[in-house]
């Protein structure tokens, strides 16, 4: 069973940011609603994480607000995240050339 159910994706684009392909949501371990937003960088496709900066004197800093600190968990997340990105893109196709979407997953027995 996977760490990250409930993965929703939301693909667009924007003229400003060329990198950009959409943003997420997916539930991590049960209990943690996490959003997302998902790049394309020079090695591919991958999710980035919340975080917030903040001045501290001339310094600009940066603070992760959720982390995976587990690479295996990480690595988990980056794969399900772009298999998600790849069946909202295929879904979207579908609904454009007029076919049927595929049928959402078996519900995970998670109650929200």
């Amino acid at each position: 069973m996977s760490n990250f159910t409930d993965i929703k994706i939301f693909p667009r684009t924007n003229a400003k940011f060329a990198s950009l392909r959409g943003n997420g949501s997916c539930v991590i371990k049960g209990c943690v609603r996490v959003n997302f937003t998902l790049l394309e960088g020079p090695k591919g496709l991958f999710a980035v994480l919340p975080e917030r900066s903040y001045k501290d004197g001339a310094e600009t800093k940066r603070v992760k607000e959720v982390s995976l600190p587990d690479e295996n968990l990480y690595a988990e997340f980056q794969k399900e995240v772009r298999t998600a990105y790849q069946s909202a893109l295929t879904v979207g196709d579908q609904a454009k050339s007029g076919e049927e979407p595929q049928a959402p997953p078996a519900d995970d027995g998670i109650p929200f």
